[in-house]
C-alpha cells in the first residue's frame, strides 16, 4: 500500500497539489482576507475542493509526459478539467446552498488554479528550453533555417528540445515580404533569400537547412555555390519520415543529393487505377533485387497483393530486401525465389505451386559496355528468360504480363539495347497470340541504380580526378528510380495487349553538366580536376533516343505515351509467316555456340534490315538442324 501511494503521488502530481492548495488560499487572500481556516465547515470545504479538483485533473494528466515538453493541447485539457469540475461544484451549491458570491469565488478559485497548473508547466519548458539553448550556443553548430512553415517550426522545436542534434538556431530566412523582421516559435526571422550571404557572414553560420519545398532546383544550385566559398553545409529536411540513424531515432535531414538539382519538376502518379489492378493478386517480380526491381516490390506492397513472389539470381540482393521489407513492417506475404530464369524445370514448378495473377519482368544483362563485350551471355540472359517467362504465362493463363524496357531498345547500335527489342517483339508476339495483357515499358536511365555511373564519378572526384566522359556532347535522359516505377506501375494499368509504354523523361542532361554539379556537391570547382575525354564505346550513342516510328500516342496520363501494338507491323514486315519466336530460337541456337553470325542476325532483326539477311533462309537451317537432331536422337533411341 505504501509502495503505491508513492508511485501514484509522484513528483508532478504531489506539485498539482500544492499548487490547487495554494490557489485556494490565493483565492481566499483576495476575495475574503487572511483569516480563512478558522471554522471547520471552512476547512472541510477546503479539502474537499482541493480533492476534488485534484482527483478532475488525473484524467487530464494520467499519459503526461515530462513537463519540458508540454503542449497547448496539454493546458486545454487542464483547462477542460478545471473547468467541468467547477461548473459541477456551482451546480451543487446552486441546488443546496445558493450564494451568488460563491459561485463568483468558485470562478476566481477556477481561474487561478487553470493559471497555475498551466503556467507551472510553461515555465518548465521554457527554463529547459533556456538551458538547451545555452548549451547549444557553447557547443551546437550555428544553423539557420530557410523557410517559415509547419515543417520548419517543428525542426526548430525539435531543435529547442533534443540536445543530441547539437544545433544552436540562430534564425529563419525567407522569401515572405510579410515574414521579415517577425519571430516564428521565438526565433527571429532575420531575412530573405537574397540576405543569405550577410546573415552567413555575420552570424558564423555552419549549417543552412532548407525546410521549404518551394525552393527548386535552380535556388539550391544558387545556395550551393554560395555556400561554397564559405565553407557551409548545406541540408534538406527529409521528405520521408521513417528514415531511421544507427541509433534508432528518426533521420530528419539528409545531404543535397544530385536529385534534388535536376533541372525538372518532381513527377506525381495517381495509383489508383494501379491498386484496383493489383489488390489481392499474386504478383511475381523477377530481378527483385535489383534497383528497378526491389522499388516495384515496395511500391506494389502498399497496394495489398495477396503475395509477393521476388526472383533473383543474386542470393545477397534476395537478403537485403527480404531485411528491408521486415524493418519497414510490411505485412504482405513475400516469397523469395532463388533461382535463374533460363532454367525451365525450376521455371514450371515455380508456375505450378504459386501461380503468379501479374508479372513484373525487370531482371536483364543492362550494363552496355559489359553485354558489349560478352554478348553471347547477354543474348542468352535477356532472350532465353524472356522466352521462358512468356512460355509459362501462357500455359498457366497469366493474364498480366509488363516487361521492363529500355530507351536503349529504339533503333539500337549495340547488343543491350537489340535483345530489349527482341524481347519487345516477343511481349507483342505473345499477347496477339493470347488476347492477355502483355505489354512493355521504355525509359531512359535513372539515378541511383546499381552499376551506374554516378557512384565512379563520385570516386573520381574524390581521389582528385581525372574524371573520363566518353565525349563532351553526349546527352541522356534521367529520372529518379521512384518516379520511373510509379509511371511503370500506372503504364501497367493502363495498357492494351502488344503495348508499349513509353515514360516522358523530360530533357535531356548532358553528361558534362552532371559531373559538374557533382563537383559543386563535392565542395570541388570545376577548375581543379582534369576532365579527359575518352571517346565513344561500343554500343553508345551520342543522344538517346525514346521514340522509334513517331506514331506514339499520348495517353490521359501526363507522362505516358503509348506505341499501339508495338508498332510490330511498322518495324517487322516480313511477308512470311516468320515470327519474332522463331528468330530468337535461331539467335538462341547461334549464341549457344558463340557464333558470330548470331550478332549479325540480332542487328537484322532488331533494326528491320531485311534485305541485308537472308531470314528465310536462317529458318530452313534453323528446321534442318531440328530434323538432323531428331534423326540423331531416333537412331540412338533405336541402338
Amino acid at each position: 500500500m505504501h509502495s503505491f501511494a508513492i508511485k501514484f503521488l509522484n513528483r508532478r502530481r504531489l506539485a498539482d497539489l500544492v499548487l490547487i492548495a495554494s490557489s485556494y488560499f490565493l483565492t481566499c487572500f483576495l476575495s475574503e482576507g487572511l483569516d480563512t481556516a478558522n471554522s471547520k465547515l471552512r476547512l472541510t470545504f477546503a479539502l474537499c475542493l482541493i480533492t476534488w479538483y485534484f482527483l478532475s485533473l488525473l484524467p487530464a494528466t494520467r499519459r503526461e509526459q515530462k513537463w519540458r515538453t508540454v503542449s497547448t493541447h496539454d493546458a486545454f485539457l487542464i483547462a477542460q478539467s478545471i473547468t467541468l469540475a467547477t461548473f459541477a461544484l456551482m451546480f451543487v451549491t446552486s441546488v443546496f446552498a445558493p450564494k451568488r458570491d460563491l459561485n463568483r469565488w468558485l470562478c476566481l478559485n477556477a481561474i487561478l488554479t487553470i493559471g497555475a497548473l498551466a503556467g507551472m508547466r510553461l515555465g518548465r519548458r521554457i527554463y529547459f528550453e533556456r538551458q538547451n539553448f545555452l548549451i547549444n550556443e557553447r557547443v551546437g553548430r550555428r544553423a539557420l533555417i530557410i523557410g517559415t512553415g509547419s515543417a520548419a517550426r517543428s525542426l526548430a522545436a525539435r531543435f529547442a528540445h533534443d540536445l543530441s542534434l547539437a544545433t544552436c538556431l540562430i534564425g529563419f530566412v525567407d522569401v515572405e515580404p510579410s515574414q521579415l523582421g517577425g519571430r516564428v516559435g521565438g526565433v527571429n526571422v532575420l531575412g530573405g533569400f537574397h540576405d543569405l550571404p550577410r546573415l552567413i557572414k555575420d552570424n558564423l553560420i555552419q549549417d543552412l537547412i532548407v525546410a521549404d519545398s518551394s525552393v527548386g532546383a535552380d535556388s539550391l544550385r544558387e545556395i550551393l555555390e554560395m555556400t561554397q566559398r564559405q565553407s557551409v553545409k548545406v541540408k534538406i529536411l527529409r521528405d520521408d519520415p521513417f528514415v531511421l540513424n544507427f541509433n534508432g531515432a528518426k533521420e530528419e535531414l539528409r545531404e543535397v543529393d544530385l536529385q534534388d538539382l535536376l533541372p525538372r519538376p518532381p513527377v506525381l502518379v495517381d495509383l489508383e487505377s494501379v491498386a484496383r489492378a493489383i489488390n489481392d493478386r499474386t504478383v511475381l517480380v523477377t530481378g527483385g533485387g535489383g534497383s528497378i526491381g526491389s522499388e516495384l516490390v515496395r511500391q506494389i506492397a502498399t497496394f495489398g497483393p495477396r503475395r509477393i513472389l521476388i526472383l533473383d539470381q543474386c542470393e545477397f540482393n534476395l537478403y537485403a530486401i527480404e531485411n528491408e521489407m521486415k524493418q519497414s513492417a510490411c505485412t504482405v506475404p513475400i516469397t523469395l525465389l532463388l533461382s535463374d530464369l533460363k532454367e525451365r524445370s525450376i521455371l514450371e514448378k515455380i508456375f505450378e505451386q504459386h501461380r503468379p495473377d501479374f508479372i513484373f519482368h525487370a531482371a536483364a544483362y543492362k550494363h552496355v559496355h559489359l553485354v558489349e563485350t560478352n554478348p553471347y551471355a547477354a543474348i542468352l540472359n535477356n532472350l532465353v528468360s524472356t522466352r521462358n517467362l512468356l512460355h509459362f504465362a501462357q500455359v498457366q493463363g497469366v493474364r498480366n504480363f509488363l516487361l521492363i524496357s529500355s530507351d536503349k531498345a529504339v533503333n539500337p547500335v549495340g547488343v543491350m539495347g537489340a535483345t530489349k527489342r527482341a524481347c519487345e517483339l516477343l511481349v507483342t508476339q505473345a499477347a496477339e497470340e493470347s488476347g492477355f495483357c502483355y505489354c512493355a515499358v521504355r525509359f531512359g536511365n535513372v539515378l541511383g541504380s546499381s552499376g551506374s555511373f554516378i557512384p565512379l564519378l563520385k570516386q573520381q572526384i574524390a581521389k582528385g580526378g581525372p574524371i573520363t566522359i566518353t565525349h563532351k556532347d553526349m546527352e541522356r535522359f534521367f529520372m529518379l528510380i521512384p518516379e520511373a516505377v510509379s509511371l511503370v506501375l500506372k503504364a501497367a494499368s493502363i495498357s492494351n495487349p502488344g503495348d508499349i509504354s513509353i515514360l516522358k523523361m523530360g530533357q535531356s542532361i548532358k553528361i558534362i553538366d552532371i559531373v559538374k554539379t557533382l563537383m559543386m556537391l563535392m565542395g570541388k570547382s570545376d577548375q581543379s580536376i582534369p576532365i579527359v575525354f575518352t571517346g565513344m564505346r561500343p554500343g553508345e550513342k551520342l543522344k538517346e533516343e525514346l521514340y522509334l516510328t513517331g506514331n506514339e500516342i499520348e495517353t490521359h496520363v501526363p507522362n505516358i505515351m503509348v506505341l499501339p501494338h508495338g508498332a510490330q507491323s511498322s518495324v517487322f514486315p516480313l511477308k512470311s509467316v516468320l515470327k519474332p519466336s522463331q528468330v530468337v530460337e535461331r539467335l538462341i541456337v547461334l549464341a549457344e555456340r558463340s557464333d558470330q553470325e548470331s550478332l549479325r542476325l540480332l542487328n537484322s532483326f532488331t533494326n528491320g534490315i531485311y534485305r541485308d539477311y537472308d531470314f528465310e533462309m536462317e529458318l530452313a537451317a534453323q528446321e534442318s538442324e531440328v530434323e538432323l537432331a531428331t534423326d540423331a536422337k531416333n537412331q540412338r533411341h533405336s541402338a
